[in-house]
């Protein structure tokens, strides 16, 4: 039997690294509901590709959710904008898309496996070095101004 999205997102929540954990679709619920968040959505530089979980630390992690029900048209995009901005990305998968999305993913990305109530791991990766310019672009435009003020760049 294959998990919603939400299932999935509970059962991973408890395995998640310590830090902020930015959730997607907590993030589209709490906007429905008019209340303010200083996070800002997960939006990836030059492209249409949202995050499902981000946790930040000291360095990014991002998630990808592919349940059983999901389709694997937009992974390769997904893929190259996570990898762009992510020090870790992880694809969380059940059996379904395992071979076929696992060939998709540069070697260093991780890979967990859901099997009934219970989330195994597949593949450790290891951390990524992102794309400065694809980090910068996170930025609000106020933001950027407040890190050249505070390193003297910005008058």
């Amino acid at each position: 039997m294959s998990l919603t999205d939400p299932q999935i997102r509970a059962l991973l929540r408890p395995l998640l690294p310590s830090g902020l954990v930015v959730d997607e679709l907590e993030l589209r619920g709490a906007a429905s509901v008019g209340i303010a968040l200083t996070t800002g959505e997960m939006d990836q530089p030059r492209s249409t590709v949202r995050a499902d979980v981000v946790v930040v630390a000291d360095l990014l992690h991002g998630y990808e959710i592919k349940s059983a029900r999901d389709s694997r048209t937009r992974l390769a995009r997904q893929v190259a904008g996570y990898s762009a901005v992510f020090d870790f990305c992880t694809l969380v998968t059940e059996p379904k898309h395992l071979s076929a999305a696992s060939a998709l993913l540069p070697s260093w990305w991780s890979v967990l496996v859901v099997e009934g109530d219970a989330i195994r791991v597949e593949r450790t990766g290891e951390q990524h070095a992102p794309e400065p310019e694809a980090l910068i672009r996170l930025l609000w435009k106020d933001e950027m101004r407040a890190l050249y003020r505070a390193h003297g760049l910005w008058m």
